[in-house]
């Protein structure tokens, strides 16, 4: 059957994002589909990845598109100047989000520098370098890393379009993108695509070759694409802020206000308990608030755990206080049966 679609796209390019996390990422994941669909990297290699977001889309496109292929993420999970430092919670979380790719993912946890030697030469089809922005950063791992690429390797740079905060991505792109068949994004920060390897990847030619006008074009689409991610990923964090807020936010006050706190903590679980049975599992379903059901079970137990921990200080009144903690910590098992089920049937559909 005839694909009516323009060379620079694929179906792949349409397909809806399984994970969305806060990221400046968020726009280019409908390429990311395209690219490991079109081209089938056997190894990928991510520089910087924080949050997970771009990762967590080559191994979506891995499992649908391209079997026997292998991401590898990089990263001390500390955080920089750029991306802003960080504690263990986040390593924490990203786990927890890859837990459904483990077996075509591996995740290195050291310097860019310190892990190029794992790394045999001419092995990696694709490298994505997404680390510190300072011109001399980027240019000394593109410098490391290049020898690593194989014939047919692909190089991705993020925010080749952000002037601000010293970023020198920019910069670097264009000195070295005279020197191999090229192409940059505007929307989404910018992300420029080097073919470094001897052999062009077939598809990605289209890309490359394009005239003034089709490169509007290209440019035009995935951009347009790109938004519909951002818009799903702002409708996502807003079908659960009114839950979030109420558990979130309030914190614990002065002992004669535990019992209402402790009511109104109990009001919002049940509350969040409700709309998982009576609609939002639809959401779920679309898995579109992975991520904010996640924050909202793990802030529950820190705040259950925090109130337990002042009502057995304040033993006079504990009596009376902990048969309304009880029901608290059963809603939140109640949250985390839902959402537990819920990752069984996705990785059912996964396999």
């Amino acid at each position: 059957m005839h694909d009516p679609l323009p060379t620079f796209l694929s179906r792949p390019s349409f397909d809806q994002v399984e994970h969305l996390v806060e990221s400046a990422w968020l726009e280019h994941a409908p390429f990311a589909f395209h690219l490991v669909a079109a081209v089938r990297p056997k190894v990928i290699v991510e520089l910087g990845t924080h949050h997970g977001f771009s990762f967590l889309a080559f191994c979506q496109a891995i499992r649908r598109y391209s079997p026997g292929s292998l991401a590898h993420a990089v990263d001390t999970w500390q955080g920089d100047e750029h991306a802003g430092h960080y504690g263990e919670e986040v390593f924490e979380a990203f786990q927890r989000r890859r837990e459904g790719y483990a077996d075509i993912s591996n995740l290195v946890r050291s310097t860019f520098s310190q892990a190029v030697g794992s790394f045999a030469d001419g092995s990696i089809d694709l490298l994505h370098i997404d680390g510190r922005h300072y011109y001399e950063d980027v240019g000394r791992d593109f410098a490391e890393w290049l020898p690593k690429l194989s014939r047919r390797g692909v190089v991705l740079f993020h925010d080749t379009e952000v002037r601000q905060r010293d970023f020198g991505v920019w910069k670097l792109f264009e000195e070295i993108s005279a020197r191999y068949p090229h192409f940059n994004f505007h929307h989404g920060h910018g992300l420029g695509i080097l073919a470094v390897g001897e052999e062009v990847p077939e598809a990605l030619r289209v890309f490359f070759e394009a005239d003034a006008e089709t490169a509007d074009l290209i440019r035009t689409a995935y951009a347009r694409l790109g938004a519909g991610v951002s818009d799903a990923f702002r409708a996502s964090r807003r079908s659960v802020a009114p839950i979030v807020r109420p558990v979130v936010d309030e914190d614990v006050s002065a002992p004669s206000d535990e019992m209402g706190l402790l009511k109104r903590r109990l009001a919002a679980v049940e509350e969040f308990a409700r709309r998982l049975d009576a609609g939002q599992a639809r959401l779920i379903e679309r898995q579109e608030v992975e991520d904010p059901i996640v924050g909202v079970v793990v802030a529950l137990e820190q705040r259950v755990a925090k109130a337990e921990r002042r009502i057995a200080r304040l033993t006079w009144h504990a009596g009376v206080l902990m048969p309304l903690t009880a029901p608290v910590v059963a809603a939140v098992q109640f949250v985390r049966r839902k959402y537990a089920k819920f990752r069984r049937r996705r990785r059912q559909r996964a396999g």
